[in-house]
Order: C-alpha cells, then sequence, then structure tokens
C-alpha cells in the first residue's frame, strides 16, 4: 500500500513540475518492463545453475519410494521425493509437487549430484522448461524495453 501512496505522489509531483502525462506513462512502462526483466534474469540464471549441476551429475538407476522431509536439507519443512538406488535412500533436489508425477516401483533412469541429490525427470523437465522459458522471457521483456526508448 505505502508503495502504491510513494508512486502516487512522484506522479503528483511530475504533473506539477510539468511533465506531460505521456512521458509519465513512457517512464513508468519502461521502469515496470526494467523490473520484470530483472525478475526474469534472475530466474533465467537460477536455471542455468541448476542445469549446469544436473550436467554434472552421475546417472543412476533407482524407484520411488515416498515423499518425506529431508531434516539435512535448507528446504526441510519440505516433503521430497524419496529414491532408493543401491540400497540407499536419497531426496530428490527440489521439494515434491504432484504425488502424480511419482511412479513408484518402477526403476527409472535418475542422477545423482555430488551432494547425494537426485534429480528425477520430473526435476529435469522443470529445468530445462524454466530455462528456456525464463531465457526467452528476459529476451521479449529487454527488447520491449529497448523499443520504448
Amino acid at each position: 500500500m505505502q508503495y502504491i501512496i510513494i508512486i502516487a505522489l512522484i506522479a503528483v509531483i511530475l504533473i506539477v513540475l510539468g511533465v506531460s502525462l505521456t512521458a509519465i506513462a513512457n517512464i513508468s512502462a519502461w521502469v515496470i518492463l526494467l523490473l520484470c526483466s530483472v525478475a526474469t534474469l534472475g530466474m533465467s540464471v537460477f536455471f542455468l545453475v541448476y542445469f549446469v549441476k544436473l550436467l554434472k551429475c552421475a546417472k543412476a538407476v533407482g524407484r520411488y519410494l515416498r515423499a518425506d522431509n529431508n531434516t539435512k536439507s535448507r528446504l526441510g519443512k519440505y516433503k521430497s521425493a524419496v529414491y532408493e538406488i543401491g540400497g540407499n535412500e536419497y531426496f530428490g533436489v527440489f521439494p515434491a509437487d504432484i504425488k502424480a508425477f511419482y511412479i513408484s516401483d518402477k526403476e527409472q533412469t535418475l542422477y545423482i549430484d555430488k551432494k547425494d541429490r537426485v534429480y528425477d525427470r520430473t526435476i529435469r523437465i522443470t529445468i530445462i522448461a524454466g530455462l528456456i522459458s525464463s531465457v526467452v522471457m528476459t529476451a521479449v521483456l529487454i527488447v520491449s524495453a529497448l523499443r520504448l526508448l
């Protein structure tokens, strides 16, 4: 709420100073596009980091057991998928989302990173789709912001 009041005050001051409404609208649109570009750029960096980690993983075969809290993880309050690989249990790198994504008692190809976190099929799709879409969104927003200049 306070941000809306600050923005309204800035708009009123600009109008009093004689800045046209068209210029205020253009500046506002440019600032909004810039903020959105920074946010999507952050998403792109996030997915790029996990994509690089995925490329460095070792391939393994395992099966889904359950969704459980990983007390060793910083995301311990969220349930993660638990997989059995070679007699040991490993947690997924991201919190488990919808149980329908995980198939019990079926062997599947998994990837394990250096910290013993699992990248299953759902996580791999999320990382790749997230990287592609966030890079495209960032590019579109930057091009849109540059067109306003």
